[in-house]
């Protein structure tokens, strides 16, 4: 099985960006004992299987882009991302958005392209993103709980917000809450450009159908 080269092309560019940024984020933490070191390490072991297995699972360069996003603004905790906020809206929270709208988009081309209809690819990628989401939720309660990492892919901490705020006291249910966002908006537009492009092509055949017609009564 075989991509379009410009397809090729981007999966390559993406990776060989997420991997030099992770490894200046893995140098960093390092360089400063932070926990941060552990995702930047698997964050590039993921990236590079994925690039490694592209061809088998990945038929979506924005799912691509957004699942790298994901993984690198993860990473970037370790320069101080985790703090950042706009009102009581941590960088976590707009992270949860971008990682499963990048999960749902990669799932929905997959089934796609396995000839599944819509409607299941649909609900097949919004049950598999919101899934790894909820696992998500499990690592980074044992993280936070047992080895006392509180930011990250193994903690719940998000940002300066005080644990006042419901978006703190309930941080795994307003995760899977942005996970849906991120997953409803991101299938949505495929699914309708899909529906769209369905259109055009059924369009396209009866018009050829016609013009057949036409040149045998001619």
């Amino acid at each position: 099985m075989h991509s379009h080269p410009n397809e090729s092309k981007a999966l390559y560019t993406i990776t060989l960006i997420t991997v030099i940024l992770l490894i200046g984020f893995a140098i960093f933490s390092a360089m400063n004992n932070s926990k941060f070191f552990f995702d930047a390490i698997i964050g590039i072991l993921i990236v590079i299987v994925c690039y490694r297995y592209r061809l088998s699972f990945i038929y979506s360069v924005p799912g691509a882009t957004l699942s790298a996003a994901g993984i690198v603004m993860n990473t970037a905790g370790a320069v101080g991302a985790y703090n950042l906020t706009i009102g009581i809206i941590g960088w976590d929270k707009f992270l949860h958005i971008i990682a499963a709208a990048g999960v749902a988009l990669i799932t929905y081309a997959y089934l796609r392209k396995k000839q599944a209809g819509i409607l299941l690819s649909i609900l097949g990628a919004f049950l598999i993103a919101q899934g790894l989401g909820a696992f998500n939720e499990l690592v980074e309660f044992l993280g936070t709980r047992y080895f006392d990492i509180h930011q990250g892919l193994f903690g719940t901490a998000n940002g300066d917000n005080p644990l006042s705020t419901d978006l703190e006291r309930f941080d795994a249910e307003w995760d899977m809450i942005f996970n849906s966002i991120g997953i409803i908006f991101s299938i949505g537009i495929a699914a309708l450009l899909d529906a769209k492009n369905n259109l055009n092509v059924k369009n396209n055949s009866k018009k050829k159908v016609k013009r057949r017609q036409k040149s045998k009564r001619s």
